[in-house]
């Protein structure tokens, strides 16, 4: 649980996006990704405690890949459009919080498993991280309230607390 808690956090902070210099893969994790990934695949790696992160493209899209320090391959992730959710996660998303938009999301496929999605979603009065898994189980893994903030010209812009 601890891993998926850090990945979502990594995945929607943006921590990984590019990888500073000095961060070595192993080879145990560089064999594992290109036999999964192939050798001609451009990859930028961070290292992120007990995690290698690469970033690379696939399919035409940005992609991560989770890999333990071992090579063992934990997860794939990437950012979707919220057209592109099932249906069971769009009627679990609108059941469960009506009258909010989605900002983000994050689609995280753990090894041998289906596909959860990670949204950050919310309305005037919170923004939220919500994990809904394949059967459309909603589970809230963060809400913060927002607060008003008056700008200059009567402008209103959201903060979150």
């Amino acid at each position: 649980m601890k891993k998926k808690i850090l990945v979502l956090l990594l995945s929607v902070s943006g921590l990984m996006a590019i990888a500073s210099p000095g961060d070595d893969v192993t080879s145990a994790v560089s064999e594992s990704f290109e036999h999964k990934f192939g050798e001609d695949v451009p990859v930028s790696w961070k290292h992120i405690k007990d995690m290698y992160v690469g970033c690379f493209i696939l399919n035409g899209q940005q992609t991560e890949a989770y890999f333990y320090d071992n090579g063992e391959l934990m997860a794939t992730g990437r950012n979707i459009g919220k057209n592109q959710l099932d249906e069971k996660t769009q009627t679990a998303i609108n059941k469960k919080f009506e009258g909010c938009w989605i900002q983000q999301v994050y689609e995280l496929t753990f090894t041998n498993q289906s596909p959860e999605h990670f949204l950050i979603l919310g309305n005037i009065k919170f923004t939220a991280i919500v994990k809904v898994d394949h059967t459309g189980y909603v589970e809230v893994v963060q809400k913060k309230k927002n607060r008003l903030v008056m700008q200059e010209n009567s402008a209103i812009q959201l903060k979150t607390m």
